[in-house]
């Protein structure tokens, strides 16, 4: 994958935004660009394990940062995804495996939670 401004103007905004971002939010911090380009963009990265999807009911589809394990063969997510019901946004909290992951009938390689709550910011 060739590292173009483009490109790392995309990735600089998912990396510096302290929560998961739409598209929409992308496109409010690029500026004039092509949208079929940012499409192109998040699927790469997606395909490349930089950056993972975070579908939650009834909202529009988010994106985050993989971690140092995802890769172009697989993503490997051990974390829940808070929606914050007061701001609204979307953040990756890290969880150990525990037990009631793994069990004799079953093996887990990664999981995903998706949860409501209040975020930090907002209990503050």
């Amino acid at each position: 994958m060739s590292e173009t401004p483009f490109r790392l103007s995309v990735l600089d905004i998912i990396q510096s935004s302290h929560s998961a971002v739409s598209v929409l939010d992308i496109e409010k911090n690029l500026g004039e660009h092509n949208r079929v380009t940012l499409y192109r963009t998040i699927k790469t990265f997606l395909e490349q394990g930089i950056i993972h999807a975070i579908s939650i009911a009834g909202d529009e589809l988010r994106y985050a940062m993989c971690e140092d394990n995802c890769g172009k063969d697989s993503h490997v997510h051990n974390h829940l995804h808070l929606q914050c019901l007061t701001c609204e946004s979307v953040y990756c909290v890290d969880l150990p495996a525990t037990s009631f992951v793994n069990n004799s009938h079953h093996q887990v390689d990664s999981f995903e939670v998706h949860a409501r709550g209040t975020c930090e910011a907002c209990l503050n």
